[in-house]
């Protein structure tokens, strides 16, 4: 009976480890890629969410808001250049990776945003909530640089 329950956590742990083997993050087309049809997925060029806007900021502030705002709600930067950024964040309890990608449409003056889970078929909002949580983070960061 122990020697099952063993190897029932071993196989878990495989299937954990090789289900989160690393996305191939990027733009498709010159956008986020689109969601799949699971609810495990955000997208702002999907009109899940809305994109940030960054009004007066330049640019290069925006990105770099964004970056400070990613940073501080605890995601991992794993690449950044040009208008594109992929980050990623692991989940509290079992540290599952989701994987946070932004866009930044300088003629458009916002910044467009995607948060997926690696795994599983529903995040019961966690994806949501992260944006969510990183565009609230972000306005506090571009309210500081008004003053």
């Amino acid at each position: 009976m122990i020697k099952r329950g063993i190897l029932i956590m071993l196989c878990f742990a495989w299937f954990i480890k090789n289900a989160q083997a690393e996305i191939a993050p990027g733009l498709v087309d010159g956008h986020l890629k689109n969601c799949p049809g699971s609810p495990n997925c955000v997208n702002s060029e999907q009109d899940d969410i809305e994109p940030i806007a960054f009004g007066d900021l330049s640019a290069d502030e925006a990105w770099q808001k964004l970056q400070q705002a990613i940073s501080g709600e605890g995601g991992e930067l794993k690449s950044v250049s040009g208008d594109y950024l992929w980050a990623i964040f692991k989940t509290p309890m079992l540290r599952f990776t989701d994987d946070v990608e932004a866009r930044l449409d300088s003629g458009n003056r916002q910044i467009h945003l995607r948060s997926a889970s690696r795994v599983g078929y529903s995040d019961f909002g966690v994806n949501r909530r992260r944006l969510e949580s990183i565009k609230n983070r972000y306005q506090r960061l571009s309210k500081t640089a008004d003053r």
